[in-house]
């Protein structure tokens, strides 16, 4: 299964949809917008706010593989093989 989170998607959330988010004593987020929301999730999920970001994970939402930030073909390439391995 593949799931692609945009973060660069600027349709709006709807309204009940949307909220703000306290990342620190000084920051706090509004999450507004489609990629807001999934822009949030990668920082909170992930500690990392890299473009692309490759997760590869099994349907229990178990890490598989290391993370990889934006890579060349054979070394994203590898990090799949990597992940079908560890499955």
């Amino acid at each position: 299964m593949l799931i692609s989170l945009y973060v660069d998607d600027r349709r709006a959330l709807p309204k009940e949809k949307q909220f703000k988010i306290k990342f620190n004593d000084s920051h706090l987020k509004s999450t507004e917008t489609i990629g807001d929301k999934w822009s949030t999730f990668q920082y909170l999920n992930f500690q990392t706010a890299s473009q692309p970001y490759y997760v590869i994970m099994n349907a229990d939402l178990e890490i598989l593989n290391k993370a990889k930030q934006y890579s060349g073909i054979d070394e994203y390439y590898k990090c799949l093989l990597g992940g079908l391995e560890n499955e």
